[in-house]
């Protein structure tokens, strides 16, 4: 889902093209440096794990 607007100047300060949140249903612990969605490459900006799910912001990497 796209990120928020308000999410978005809270962790970046302005609004950034090519963000996303990404829900999955556990969590996730094993290391890792980007998420892969398709053709195009991420990077986590901000996780938040909640009691049985965790989200990530993402933004496209260029």
């Amino acid at each position: 889902m796209d990120t928020q607007t308000e999410m978005l100047k809270l962790i970046y300060g302005d609004i950034r093209q090519g963000s996303l949140t990404v829900v999955i249903q556990n969590h996730y612990d094993q290391p890792f440096d980007n998420i892969r969605i398709g053709d195009k490459v991420y990077r986590v900006d901000r996780t938040r794990r909640l009691r049985v799910k965790q989200s990530f912001v993402i933004s496209e990497v260029q």
